[in-house]
Parts: C-alpha cells; sequence; structure tokens
C-alpha cells in the first residue's frame, strides 16, 4: 500500500472553476494510473466553497505529482471538458445541494453561509439554477483566468522515521 497524499487547491468564488475542478476527476484518475499504473488512486475529492481537496494514494513518485496536475489543468485550458464530464459536475453540485439541505442542521448552516457570504439570504433559492447554467466554455474560461500554473502551489509532507530522542518517547 503506498502512502497517501492530500492535495488542497484554493480556487476563485466563480462557479465555473469548481466544475473544472470536480469536472476533471476522471482525467486526474487517468493521468495517475498512466504514470504511476493502478496502485496510483485517487481516493477521495470533497469540494466545499471555493477550496477543493484530493486524496491521493501514492503509487508514483511525490516528485512527479506536480506534473500530474499540471498536465490535467493545461488540458481543461487548451481543451475544456466533455458533455460528460460537465454532467457529472452538475450532478455532483444538485446532490451534494439537495443532500446538505436534508437535516435542520444542514439548512441552519446553507441560511447562516447565504447570510454571511451573499448579497442576499433570498439567494438561497437561486444558485443553484445559476450553477446549472454554467457552460463548458465557461468553465474553459474560468480555468485559463484562475488555474494558470503561477496559480498551483503543491506541498508533499513525507512521513519521516520519527523523533530521534525526546518527544514524550
Amino acid at each position: 500500500m503506498g502512502s497517501r497524499i492530500e492535495h488542497r487547491a484554493e480556487f476563485s468564488a466563480d462557479v465555473a472553476s469548481t466544475y473544472a475542478a470536480v469536472a476533471g476527476e476522471d482525467a486526474l484518475r487517468a493521468r495517475l494510473e498512466q504514470l504511476g499504473g493502478h496502485s496510483a488512486e485517487l481516493l477521495a475529492y470533497e469540494v466545499s466553497g471555493t477550496d477543493l481537496r484530493y486524496e491521493l494514494r501514492q503509487g508514483i513518485s511525490a516528485d512527479k505529482m506536480d506534473s500530474v496536475i499540471s498536465r490535467q489543468l493545461d488540458s481543461i485550458r487548451a481543451n475544456g471538458i466533455s458533455p460528460d464530464e460537465l454532467a457529472k459536475a452538475r450532478n455532483f453540485l444538485r446532490a451534494a445541494t439537495i443532500s446538505g439541505r436534508e437535516t435542520t442542521l444542514g439548512k441552519a448552516e446553507d441560511l447562516q453561509h447565504y447570510n454571511l457570504f451573499h448579497a442576499a439570504i433570498g439567494e438561497i433559492n437561486t444558485d443553484l439554477d445559476r450553477l446549472m447554467a454554467v457552460t463548458a466554455e465557461d468553465v474553459k474560461r474560468v480555468a485559463n483566468t484562475y488555474l494558470a500554473p503561477g496559480n498551483l502551489t503543491l506541498i508533499v509532507v513525507r512521513a519521516g522515521s520519527g523523533p530521534q530522542a525526546g518527544g514524550g518517547q
């Protein structure tokens, strides 16, 4: 079993950038497998607001991870995303919105989010429609604007052997 790597990326608040990140999952999985074989695996991803978190099981050298992610972003900037990827992203966002509002706590958190971060709390009723209106061309445009190579910061933390002395041993 390989080690795990967590990659976090901050994107602009523009909704289309989140689409680019979510819709690129299949291609990122394929790139990882291409470089590292079947042991390279995207275990999970989570989108929350403008934050995207990938959890990877490392099957390739951590030194190659930046090139894998960069190539995927290059592909999105050059080619955009496919209609299937856009549909997958829409389904994911629709399901996440519905799921998040199934409990009283989820509804309260959404209300607080819209109260704090949006121009009007009433946007809670129209935001999903705005998300569903994002096009593949919007994703490509935003990827070229915000997901530029200079905006990527990748931090790889490798587990050491542990403290040699002290530290509560």
